[in-house]
């Protein structure tokens, strides 16, 4: 299984235009830039581009407040599955978040929906 790991910068106070704007301008490569329902903007790049994305928008808005900014971790391709192989996943994942010893689980079953990633 292999992952891929982007990272995500989460903000308010700058447009989608603006963003792109202040990237290209400090030659900063990002992957997609959105705007969220509550009007906040997301940027997603690769790990070697965290610092250089935020300095960029920070050179354009110095007092921006960073609500993410970290390295997310999504699978390239995601299973389902079903019946048997379901009920011994969801045992697995009970077990593991009932281990002190581990503090994020990461997988890729689409259709699992409790406790995705704790």
């Amino acid at each position: 299984m292999v992952y891929h790991c982007p990272i995500s910068v989460i903000f308010n106070g700058m447009d989608e235009e603006a963003v792109l704007e202040a990237l290209i301008m400090a030659e900063v490569d990002a992957k997609d830039i959105t705007t969220l329902e509550d009007g906040r903007i997301k940027v997603i790049g690769e790990p070697t581009d965290l610092n250089k994305i935020k300095t960029a928008i920070e050179d354009v808005k110095p007092d921006v407040q960073f609500d993410v900014d970290d390295i997310t971790t999504t699978p390239q391709e995601t299973i389902e599955l079903e019946d048997e192989d379901m009920m011994l996943f969801e045992r697995l994942m009970t077990l593991l978040n009932d281990c002190d010893d581990v503090d994020q689980i990461f997988h890729n079953v689409s259709n699992y929906d409790e406790g995705e990633e704790e």
